[in-house]
């Protein structure tokens, strides 16, 4: 089982690749790796991007196995959001690895 605190998640999407979940988090404006074995975790989780891009929302495996990530920082009517400015939100293409 993996823990993660509020402070550092507050997850949004997942997805699956290179042998880990990977997960968006709004509040803590990372990603994270999980690494697993079949359903059991194989590793600590491995925190991405942390204070790069701000709050990660959407994660989606690619077909090339990379994945594609959105980040969420303009939406006022959030926890964490701000008026929208140039350049505040990504649609990212973030190559992975097997942990």
């Amino acid at each position: 089982m993996f823990t993660l605190r509020p402070d550092d998640a507050s997850p949004s999407g997942t997805a699956y690749a290179a042998g880990s979940l990977w997960v968006g988090a709004l509040g803590g404006q990372r990603l994270w790796q999980l690494p697993v074995a079949g359903e059991q975790p194989s590793g600590q989780p491995i925190s991405h991007l942390e204070g790069t891009y701000g709050r990660i929302r959407a994660v989606r495996t690619a077909p090339d196995g990379s994945l594609w990530i959105t980040t969420s920082n303009t939406d006022a009517s959030t926890w964490g959001g701000t008026p929208s400015r140039d350049g505040d939100d990504h649609l990212l293409r973030i190559e992975v690895n097997a942990p």
